[in-house]
């Protein structure tokens, strides 16, 4: 079906292709900037208390260097701004470094979904999100 959509795209003026799956397919295409897509979830979990969270969440690895996530919660301004966060010998450190998000950054419900699993990193690259500081090295 999307070879045919890709085949055929200027034949239409919408189409929509609904599906369980909320993973990012549009790269199967061979030019995957002439579709928009949009993802409608029917429940959604969402992270309530980002320190909290940060602080329990089953890290895979016992260390590594600081990063750095900009993120916007519309809903709770506690989570919104510039957090780091790093590991070392298995203890979690965070702290919030800004109350603002001066850059775009990530929405508290993608960033729900990427550390939950449902959401890849690079579907977020693909669709133009960055959840990383414009000065942090990517980890």
């Amino acid at each position: 079906m999307l070879q045919f959509v890709s085949h055929h795209w200027n034949t239409f003026n919408k189409f929509t292709s609904i599906t369980p799956s909320s993973r990012y397919h549009n790269n199967w295409l061979a030019d995957p900037a002439i579709l928009t897509t949009q993802i409608n979830p029917y429940m959604m979990v969402r992270i309530v208390n980002l320190a909290d969270f940060l602080e329990r969440y089953p890290y895979q690895k016992s260390e590594f260097e600081p990063i750095t996530l900009v993120v916007q919660d519309a809903n709770l301004p506690e989570n919104t701004g510039v957090w780091q966060i790093q590991r070392v010998a298995g203890q979690t450190q965070y702290q919030k470094l800004s109350a603002k998000a001066e850059t775009k950054g990530i929405s508290i419900q993608r960033l729900t979904s990427v550390l939950l699993g449902s959401t890849k990193l690079q579907d977020l690259r693909r669709t133009g999100e960055n959840p990383w500081s414009p000065t942090t090295t990517q980890h």
